[in-house]
Order: C-alpha cells, then sequence, then structure tokens
C-alpha cells in the first residue's frame, strides 16, 4: 500500500486508493502560558536562598553586603560596609504603613482564631540597612539594577560573589510580599556629585520597577558609595 497515487490491488482485480484514516478530534488547543522573570523567582524564591523568613533575612545581609564588596573592589577601594539591622514589630509596621487597628467589640466573633493571632502578634519583621564606599550607581541605572529582575551587571563592575545576582532584586521582592514596603536606595558617584535617593517598587507580572520616589540632595559629608535599606520578614 502507498500513500499517493500508488493503487492496492485487491483480490478481485478492482483497484481501490488508499485513503489514511482520520485523526481523532483534538480536545482543545494547548495555551502557551509566559511569566517574567520575576514572577520565576516570586513562585520559585528557594532557589535565590528565600525559603523561609530566617534564611530570608539571612540571605538579604549576606547579598547586601557582597554587593558592597564587590562595589569596593571594582575601584580598588578597602571596602568599608556599615550594616544596620533593626527588629519592628507587627505594629511599628503597621504604623509605618498607616495602617490602622481598630479594638475588637465582639470576641465571640473571632472564636478559634487563637492560633492565627497568636502567630500575627508574634511575627518579627526586620529593616536592613547597609551602606559602602563602592563605586556608587548611575541615577538613571538604579530603577533597572534593583527593580528588574535578570538586568544590570553590579554597579557596572563583574560580579564576583552572590547568587546570579539577584540579592538586592529578590530583598526587593522579598519585603514586597512579606511587609509591603519598598526598597530605598541611596547613592553618590563621587564625593563631589550630589546624594540621589530613589524609593523602588517592582510590578511582578511585568518584571519592571516602578519609582515611588526620586530626588537629589546635597552632598554635605562628601561621601561616595551606595547605601540599601529594604524591610521584610524574618527570624533572628
Amino acid at each position: 500500500i502507498a500513500s499517493r497515487g500508488l493503487i492496492d490491488r485487491g483480490a478481485r482485480g478492482r483497484s481501490a486508493e488508499y485513503r489514511p484514516a482520520a485523526m481523532p478530534p483534538k480536545k482543545g488547543k494547548e495555551s502557551v502560558q509566559r511569566k517574567s522573570a520575576a514572577e520565576f523567582f516570586t513562585e520559585n524564591q528557594t532557589i535565590a536562598g528565600f525559603d523561609n523568613p530566617g534564611k530570608s533575612l539571612y540571605t538579604t545581609i549576606r547579598e547586601l553586603v557582597e554587593n558592597s564588596l564587590d562595589a569596593a573592589e571594582s575601584i580598588g577601594e578597602p571596602p568599608d560596609v556599615a550594616l544596620e539591622i533593626r527588629e519592628l514589630s507587627q505594629a511599628e509596621l503597621d504604623a509605618e504603613r498607616g495602617v490602622l487597628r481598630l479594638e475588637r467589640v465582639d470576641e465571640t466573633l473571632f472564636e478559634g482564631r487563637g492560633k492565627a493571632d497568636d502567630k500575627e502578634k508574634t511575627r518579627l519583621f526586620y529593616r536592613v540597612t547597609c551602606r559602602d564606599n563602592g563605586c556608587g550607581v548611575h541615577r538613571e541605572a538604579i530603577p533597572d539594577a534593583f527593580g528588574r529582575v535578570l538586568a544590570g551587571s553590579k554597579y557596572g563592575a563583574r560580579q564576583a560573589r552572590g547568587k546570579f545576582g539577584l540579592g538586592a532584586k529578590m530583598a526587593l521582592i522579598w519585603g514586597k510580599k512579606s511587609s509591603g514596603l519598598p526598597l530605598t536606595v541611596r547613592t553618590a558617584r563621587a564625593a563631589h556629585e550630589p546624594v540621589s535617593r530613589v524609593v523602588l517598587d517592582i510590578d511582578i507580572q511585568r518584571n519592571e520597577p516602578r519609582v515611588l520616589e526620586d530626588s537629589v540632595a546635597e552632598n554635605s559629608q562628601k561621601w561616595r558609595g551606595a547605601g540599601l535599606t529594604g524591610t521584610g520578614g524574618g527570624n533572628w
């Protein structure tokens, strides 16, 4: 039997053209889903070391410090890194976000929520600030450098440490998920240049930075470097 133009001669001498069997109908069209890089790492944050609150705090500190070491090394300066970690309670975080908590009038409406309430009361958040004397960041590059996943190149220098170069960006994503607060970046490229201050959020679905505040101030301390401040859930 051949499929095109050839003949299958039957026992009675008659010929019949070969016709292939019809294919079964498809149940439905397959849809291809696309995810941005930010979405992927948000859903698979364990890849970047953000497994739980305790490890997320550790990874945030490590990545910010390693960023600072790379920035100082790129210009041949001995690193001078200042790290500040401040613990915030749920009440303090709510006050910063402008969340008003009212007293319960009828406690019977919340029966059975004992464990959930206790967990919420004991939940802790940490504000991490890392400041260095490195090369700093160009003002126009700040949104992409810290608010777009898989973009930028470690302040213009080759990455020597860290995991995928995701440290500050994952700290922003973790902070957005756990505390809802943005990332604050302060930087100056030289002692005679002004200090740029940018407050960043991120659109996770589009993997795009959102600049909430952008300002410039006088560099009275003649400082050069970068300082990052982020707030997220943690466990010391």
